[in-house]
């Protein structure tokens, strides 16, 4: 099956976000940021060559924390880290009167088996930052309106 924006072991997806470069750095970059579309909280700092955790659960086991290590930091331009079998980098451009966010997804040789499947997830993620950034819903959050469920947004009627 070939995708337009699947590329050999890259993925790319570009987002429109109508917010500041300041609110999306803030939110791609920031514990408090992150747990606002991401995982459900962040700890550690989040500078370069450093580690962080995401933890993804409300009374995380060991098995749902993970470890990342920031592999590009250009404020308010690039930010990148790393993922299990993946280097994922966030770039912030200016195209006319709106940011865009651009996430390059680069899978090693084990990791590209999940590129399809897992862009799904990638795409949700960003829907929910635009809309977080924009001042819109939380996508991700169960209990709300709205949710998200294997890939798909749910409470819709």
């Amino acid at each position: 099956m070939a995708v337009p924006f699947i590329r050999g072991n890259r993925t790319s997806l570009k987002v429109p976000i109508h917010a500041s470069l300041d609110t999306i750095w803030e939110l791609l970059t920031t514990p408090a940021g992150l747990s606002r579309w991401f995982a459900l909280a962040c700890e550690g700092e989040i500078e370069e060559g450093l580690e962080f955790d995401l933890v993804w659960s409300q009374n995380p086991a060991k098995s749902d924390i993970t470890t990342h290590r920031v592999t590009a930091w250009e404020p308010r331009r690039r930010f990148g880290f790393t993922w299990p079998a993946v280097q994922l980098t966030f770039d912030l451009s200016r195209q006319g009167s709106v940011n865009v966010l651009k996430l390059t997804c680069s899978y090693t040789a084990e990791g590209s088996e999940a590129q399809v499947e897992e862009l799904v997830g990638w795409t949700m993620h960003l829907m929910t930052l635009k809309s977080v950034a924009e001042g819109g819903l939380d996508l991700r959050t169960p209990g709300k309106a709205f949710g998200w469920s294997k890939g798909f947004i749910t409470g819709m009627s």
